[in-house]
C-alpha cells in the first residue's frame, strides 16, 4: 500500500510540474529535483537530441545536445553538463538505436543507469547505486510520455519565438538600412530630407528658426586617391563618429554623399539674429571636434571642413532649397577659405547663376570660334621687339575685349581649361608658323603661352606639344611655355620631368610671377628654365620702393648666376623702366611699350622699332 501511494504521489507531483508553464529549463530543473529527492538518486538527467531540426534553447555547441543535470551532492550549484551523462551518452544511444525497448537499465562502475526514451527527442536518465524497481519504472512511462510532449511543445514554442524575433530583427535591419548610410551609420540623404521637411513644418507652426549646415572635408580627394578608398572610408567613419557626439533630439546628422555631411539643428530661436548667432557658435563646436588629427593605421591626418549654412524657413521655404542654399554657402566658404562658416545670402545664387551662364558662353565660344589670341609685345632695352605673350580674349567685334582672367577663371572652376589650353596652344603655334614664313629677325626670341597646371600634369601633355610642333612645322625654340611659380612648387615632382623633356626638344620655359612663391635655389638649380619673369607687384612704383628694388635686384642676380634671362612685366611708366635698367634688367613687357593687340598688329610690328 505504501509503495502504491508513493508511486501515485510521485506521478501526481511530476505531472503537475510538467504542466505548470512553457519554460523548458525551469520545468526540467524542478522535475529532476523532485526525481532526485523522491527516488534517492545519485543524479538524474534530461538529454534532448538535435532531431527534426528543432530549435532548442541553450543548445550545446559541440555535441549538439541539450543536457539538464541534477547531481544530488550539488543541489544548489548551477546546472552544468553532467560528466556522467556525457561519459555514458554514446553507449546509451547505441543501445536505444539497436532495440525497441522504451526503458534500458545498464550496470556500470558508476552504478545503475536507467534510461527512458522521450519519443524521438531524447532521454531521461536516472542514476542510482541500486536497481530501480520495475513497478516504479513502469509507473514513470506515462510521465515520460507527458514530459516528451512538453519538451516538444517547448521546442516548437521556442522555434516560433525565434522566428518572430528573427523577423523583427530583419524588419528592424531593413528599416535601419532604409534610413541610414551603410558606411558611417549616420542618416542617409533620403531620410534627412524627410526630417528637414518635418522640422520645417514644426518651425513654421511654432515661429522658430532652424539651421541646415552643409559641410565638406578639405583636401579629402588627394588622401582618397593616394592612400586608397579603404583608408578614405576609415577617415569618413571617424569623422562621422566625432560628428555623432553632437547628436541629440534637436540635432540630426547625415552623410549626404562622398565626404559631404549635413547637420540640421532645429528650434534655435524665434529671432533670426539669435538663431544666426547660435549657429555660428555651433559651427565653432564642430570645428573644435577636429582640432586633433584623425589617426588611421598609425598615420595622422589633420582634417578640416568648409561649412555653409542656411536658416529656414527664413531663407528657404522647402527642404530642397535649404540643402541647395547651404551647399552654395559651403562652396563659397571653401573658395574663400573661411573656417568659421558662411551663411547663405541670395546674392550667392545670383553669382552662381552668372557663373553658370558664363560656363555656357565659354562652351559656345569653344564650339563656335568665339575666342581670339591677342599678343602683348616684349622688348629689349635697345627697343627691339624680341617676343610676345599670347593672351586669350573673347572674339568680339569691338576692341573692348574681356580680360583673360575672366575666361581662365571660369574654365578652371568647370574643367574646361584643358579644352581652352589645347585651343590656345594650337592657335599660337599657327601664328608662330605664319611669323616664320614672313621671316623673323634673329633677335626675335619666342611667343610665350601661359600653361595651366592641369595641362602640365596630364599624362599626354608632352606628346601634345610634339604633335603641335610637327603639325605646324615651326622651329621649337620659338615656343615658350610660362608656368606660375606657386603652381610649379605645388606640383614640383610631376612638372620637373616635363620641363626637362621640353628642354630636350628645344622648347623654352619661363617661370611667371617669380618672387611671389618660395624663390628657392633648391628647386631652381634642378630646373633647366630659360627665363624668370619679375612679378608686376614688384614693378609697380619700384622707383619709390626700396624693398621692391632689393627683391628685383636679387631676382636679376639670380638669373645671371643661373644663366637665365630676366624679364620685368607690368612696366607702365618711364620711371619704372629707368629704375629696372639701373638694376641690370634688360627685357621688358607692359603698357608703357604696348597694350595687348590682335595678331595682325604684332605681325605688322615684328620688324619695326617702337
Amino acid at each position: 500500500m505504501n509503495q502504491a501511494l508513493f508511486i501515485i504521489s510521485l506521478q501526481h507531483e511530476l505531472s503537475m510540474l510538467i504542466g505548470s508553464q512553457l519554460d523548458l529549463s525551469l520545468v526540467c530543473k524542478r522535475f529532476l529535483k523532485v526525481c532526485n529527492h523522491r527516488m534517492s538518486l545519485n543524479s538524474c538527467h534530461v538529454i534532448l537530441k538535435n532531431q527534426n531540426k528543432l530549435f532548442l534553447p541553450n543548445w550545446h555547441a559541440t555535441r549538439k545536445d541539450l543536457i539538464y543535470s541534477m547531481p544530488k551532492r550539488f543541489e544548489g550549484a548551477p546546472w552544468t553538463e553532467s560528466k556522467l551523462a556525457m561519459a555514458q551518452l554514446d553507449n546509451i544511444l547505441e543501445n536505444h538505436n539497436r532495440c525497441e525497448q522504451a526503458v534500458i537499465s545498464k550496470q556500470s562502475q558508476l552504478g545503475v543507469l536507467t534510461s527512458f526514451r522521450l519519443k524521438d527527442l531524447g532521454y531521461l536518465i536516472l542514476h542510482t547505486q541500486v536497481q530501480v524497481r520495475d513497478e516504479l519504472v513502469h509507473s514513470l512511462l506515462p510521465i515520460t510520455e507527458k514530459l516528451a510532449n512538453f519538451c516538444y511543445s517547448c521546442c516548437i514554442q521556442q522555434q516560433l519565438v525565434a522566428e518572430m524575433q528573427a523577423r523583427e530583427q530583419a524588419e528592424h535591419k531593413i528599416k535601419h538600412q532604409a534610413t541610414h548610410d551603410s558606411l558611417t551609420n549616420l542618416y542617409n540623404r533620403e531620410h534627412i530630407s524627410v526630417l528637414i521637411q518635418q522640422i520645417a513644418k514644426h518651425a513654421e507652426t511654432n515661429g522658430t528658426q532652424s539651421a541646415l549646415i552643409f559641410t565638406d572635408l578639405n583636401n579629402f580627394k588627394p588622401i582618397n586617391d593616394t592612400m586608397g578608398h579603404a583608408m578614405g572610408d576609415q577617415i569618413l567613419i571617424q569623422v562621422a563618429y566625432r560628428l555623432h557626439r553632437l547628436k541629440n533630439n534637436k540635432i540630426h546628422i547625415a552623410r549626404f554623399g562622398g565626404d559631404e555631411f549635413i547637420i540640421v539643428v532645429s528650434d534655435l530661436a524665434q529671432s533670426v539674429a539669435e538663431a544666426r548667432s547660435k549657429t555660428f557658435n555651433f559651427i565653432e563646436q564642430v570645428q573644435q571636434l577636429f582640432s586633433l588629427p584623425i589617426r588611421v593605421q598609425a598615420k595622422s591626418y589633420q582634417i578640416s571642413m568648409s561649412i555653409g549654412f542656411c536658416l529656414f524657413p527664413y531663407a528657404a521655404k522647402t527642404p530642397a532649397d535649404a540643402i541647395t542654399f547651404a551647399d552654395i554657402a559651403m562652396y563659397e566658404a571653401k573658395r574663400s577659405k573661411i573656417s568659421a562658416g558662411i551663411e547663405y545670402s541670395p546674392s550667392m545664387s545670383e553669382i552662381l547663376a552668372t557663373k553658370a551662364a558664363n560656363v555656357e558662353i565659354v562652351k559656345q565660344a569653344l564650339a563656335n570660334n568665339g575666342f581670339a589670341l591677342f599678343y602683348q609685345a616684349q622688348y629689349h632695352a635697345n627697343k627691339q621687339l624680341i617676343g610676345a605673350e599670347a593672351l586669350i580674349r573673347w572674339n568680339h567685334s569691338s576692341n573692348e575685349n574681356s580680360q583673360a582672367s575672366e575666361i581662365i577663371g571660369i574654365a578652371e572652376e568647370n574643367n574646361l581649361i584643358l579644352q581652352i589650353g589645347d585651343w590656345v596652344l594650337d592657335a599660337a603655334c599657327g601664328h608662330i608658323a605664319q611669323l616664320e614664313r614672313r621671316g623673323l629677325p634673329t633677335y626675335f626670341d619666342a611667343i610665350s603661352i601661359n600653361i595651366s597646371p592641369k595641362q602640365l600634369i596630364t599624362d599626354n601633355f608632352f606628346e601634345k606639344i610634339q604633335l603641335l610642333l610637327k603639325k605646324h612645322k615651326i622651329q621649337n625654340h620659338h615656343l615658350k611655355l610660362e608656368i606660375t611659380e606657386n603652381i610649379l612648387i605645388e606640383n614640383f615632382d610631376q612638372i620637373v620631368p616635363v620641363i626637362k623633356a621640353l628642354k630636350s626638344l628645344g622648347v623654352q620655359t619661363s617661370i611667371d610671377d617669380f618672387g611671389t612663391g618660395y624663390s628657392s635655389l633648391t628647386y631652381l638649380k634642378s630646373l633647366p628654365v630659360d627665363e624668370l619673369k619679375i612679378d608686376r607687384n614688384f614693378v609697380v612704383g619700384i622707383h619709390n620702393n626700396p624693398e621692391s628694388q632689393a627683391i628685383a635686384q636679387m631676382i636679376i642676380a639670380l638669373g645671371n648666376t643661373l644663366n637665365m634671362q630676366v624679364l620685368a612685366e607690368g612696366i607702365e611708366d618711364e620711371a619704372e623702366l629707368i629704375c629696372l635698367k639701373a638694376l641690370g634688367c634688360h627685357l621688358f613687357q607692359g603698357y608703357y611699350f604696348a597694350k595687348p593687340a590682335p595678331f595682325e598688329h604684332l605681325a605688322g610690328s615684328v620688324l619695326q622699332p617702337i
